[in-house]
């Protein structure tokens, strides 16, 4: 019995510091202003995966371009050795 007291006085301020916490997550999450600010992290996160993907984007483009600049490059040299002939 002596083992269950001592246990339950060190769980004591550990309960007392998660109630605060999920105390705290009620006010902040609760009713109406917690869900705008719910809205408010979600939107941000997608427009920060969106800027992600469109970078993304930006450089594959880039590098087309290169690639179809240099391959029009080879088809215009090839097309003036063919007439040549």
């Amino acid at each position: 019995m002596d083992l269950f007291n001592s246990t339950l006085n060190l769980l004591t301020p550990v309960t007392h510091g998660v109630s605060w916490i999920v105390g705290a997550l009620k006010v902040l999450l609760g009713g109406m202003f917690g869900l705008y600010l719910l809205l408010v992290f979600l939107r941000w996160k997608e427009y920060k995966d969106l800027k992600n993907i469109m970078q993304e984007m930006s450089r594959d483009m880039k590098e087309m371009h290169i690639v179809m600049k240099d391959l029009h490059e080879t088809f215009k040299k090839q097309q003036g050795k063919n007439q040549k002939r």
